[in-house]
Order: structure tokens, then sequence, then C-alpha cells
């Protein structure tokens, strides 16, 4: 059976990043975050509910420095927010495995 309708995540995260060798042109790192992520459905087989969860993420990347305030970065994360629970009428239904892999390529600029 096909579900039909949007679920989303919107999350607030506290990342903290390791630079083991800042000095190399192509700087590797390492981060970890911490945070909470809010589970949207919105009108999934008609069920419009939310759950806010626990979320952390694992990060690895590495940053070339074009410029004392700019640098280009590529990272993975491995995002995990945890199971949450949405209610359809009288009951609820647990969404598990949420887990993303994210790869991302930025220009970052340092004030």
């Amino acid at each position: 059976m096909a579900l039909r309708g949007d679920q989303t995540l919107i999350s607030l995260m506290c990342n903290g990043y390791v630079y083991p060798t800042p000095e190399w042109i192509v700087s590797p790192y390492i981060g970890l975050g911490l945070g909470a992520t809010e589970v949207s459905w919105n009108d999934v087989s008609g069920i419009d509910d939310s759950d806010t969860v626990f979320t952390y993420q694992v990060i690895v990347g590495a940053a070339y420095e074009i410029t004392k305030q700019i640098s280009l970065e590529a990272d993975y994360r491995y995002f995990a927010p945890s199971d949450a629970d949405i209610m359809a009428g009288v009951s609820a239904g647990n969404i598990a495995d949420q887990e993303l892999n994210v790869i991302s390529i930025y220009i970052k600029h340092k004030l």
C-alpha cells in the first residue's frame, strides 16, 4: 500500500568539530552533533501529526582554504533521529529507522 502526503523533518542541532591537521592544504575534520528533530506527517493517508525526538549526527569532511575567510568544504553526515510516535485517530504508530545519509558541498565564509 502506497502512502500519499508529506513527511517533513525540522532539526535544531548543536555541532562540534575537530580539525586535527588545520595546516594542511586540504584539512580533514570530524564532528558530532546533538539536538532535536520534529517529524511531521501532513495528510499522509489522512494522518496529520508530529513528534519531537532526540537526534544525533556524525560528520566527516574536508575543507580547502581559498582565502583566510573563505573555504570550500565537503562532508558526509550520518543523521539519525530517534523513533517517532505518530497518532492516527486513537491508535499510535511508530516511525522507525529514519536515518539519513547526507553529502554536502558548500562554501563557508568566516567573519
